[in-house]
C-alpha cells in the first residue's frame, strides 16, 4: 500500500504535524485564556508575572514594577497568538506533503482520495489526543489561578487608599496593617511579604 511503501515520509510527516498542532492548540488556548483573566479579573497576574518587592523599594518603584509586570504579561500573550498563527500555517503545510508525494508518483484520483480520507482520519485521532492534553493544562493552570489569589500589586500607588493620611513609602506598604486596595480588600503585612517571596 502507499502508506508502508512511503512509511518514512507518512511517520515523520504525521510526527511533525503532532508537534506543530499541539502548539497550535497550546499557544491559541492559553493566549485566549490568559486574555479572560485580564479581562475578567484584572486583579489577577500568573504568579510568574508577578513583580518582586523588596523593603527599599519606594512607592514609585513598586508603580514602575507592577505596570513592567503587566506590559510584560500582555506581551506574552500577543506572542502566544504569532506563535499559533504560525503553527498552524506549518500544519496545513504539513497536510499537503503526503498528498504531493502521491501526486509525485502518478497515482489515480480514486487513490489519493482514499490516501487523504486514511490520512484525515490519524490526523483527527492526534488531533483529539492534543485536545485532552489541553483539557487537563487548563484545569491545571485555573487550579493555580485559585490558588494563587488575586494579585494585588498592579498600579500600587494608584489603587492604595490608607486610613492614616500619609504618603506611602516601602517601609508602609510591609508595616501597615490598615492598607487596602480601591476594592476595599485589606492587605496587611503577611500579604507584602507574600509579594516579596514570589
Amino acid at each position: 500500500t502507499f502508506k508502508s511503501e512511503n512509511s518514512v515520509v507518512w511517520s515523520d510527516s504525521m510526527n511533525a504535524r503532532k508537534k506543530s498542532y499541539w502548539k497550535y492548540t497550546q499557544n491559541l488556548k492559553k493566549s485566549r485564556l490568559y486574555t479572560n483573566w485580564i479581562t475578567e479579573n484584572p486583579d489577577y497576574l500568573p504568579l510568574k508575572y508577578r513583580p518582586k518587592i523588596n523593603a527599599s523599594d519606594t512607592a514609585v518603584l513598586i508603580e514602575q514594577k507592577a505596570n513592567q509586570a503587566d506590559l510584560r504579561y500582555r506581551e506574552d500573550i500577543s506572542l502566544m497568538r504569532h506563535y499559533a498563527a504560525r503553527h498552524e500555517r506549518k500544519t496545513a503545510e504539513l497536510d499537503q506533503v503526503v498528498t504531493e508525494q502521491a501526486v509525485s508518483q502518478g497515482l489515480d484520483e480514486c487513490t489519493i482520495e482514499e490516501i487523504k480520507r486514511m490520512w484525515e482520519e490519524e490526523v483527527k485521532h492526534q488531533e483529539n489526543i492534543s485536545e485532552q492534553l489541553w483539557k487537563k493544562r487548563e484545569d491545571f493552570l485555573t487550579r493555580k489561578k485559585d490558588e494563587d489569589g488575586p494579585y494585588r500589586a498592579r498600579n500600587t500607588v494608584n489603587q492604595l487608599t490608607l486610613d492614616s493620611h500619609f504618603t506611602p513609602t516601602s517601609a508602609d506598604l510591609y508595616k501597615s496593617s490598615t492598607i487596602k486596595l480601591r476594592t476595599g480588600t485589606p492587605v496587611n503585612a503577611d500579604t507584602c511579604n507574600d509579594w516579596r517571596r514570589n
